[in-house]
């Protein structure tokens, strides 16, 4: 039967993390040559998932986005007599929901020659 020691001071280790993506700086020290192998091991796995989600993520935005654009395009080609107006909200709103969805944080819009801009780095 194992005893329930504590360990010893040459294998206490002392690491600080953040999440894998945050621009803080990871520190540790640990005198095991294995634990901080398998340390590594273990957060570049973390680390691959992370980025693999992350990518994820941006993909189902796109689709999101190509889908609703699409929808606002068939909402006014195939909108009904007398219904045009009501159709051309419509698919204005869904124009700014895909805009959205993409990541775009800010939708202009001018009249009178109909002039639309986006903008996804809304700094003032």
């Amino acid at each position: 039967m194992p005893s329930k020691t504590s360990p010893s001071k040459k294998d206490m280790c002392n690491i600080n993390l953040s999440s894998p993506l945050d621009s803080s700086i990871n520190s540790g020290h640990c005198s095991n040559p294995i634990f901080m192998g398998n340390f590594v091991e273990e957060r570049t796995k973390l680390h691959t998932i992370c980025v693999i989600e992350t990518e994820k993520t941006k993909r189902i935005s796109l689709l999101i986005g190509a889908s609703l654009i699409v929808i606002a395009a068939l909402i006014v080609i195939f909108a009904p007599i007398g219904k045009e107006v009501v159709s051309y909200w419509i698919g204005g709103s869904l124009l700014i929901f895909s805009a959205g969805s993409v990541g775009y944080k800010r939708v202009l819009g001018k009249t009178k020659g109909f002039s639309v801009s986006a903008d996804q780095n809304c700094k003032k």
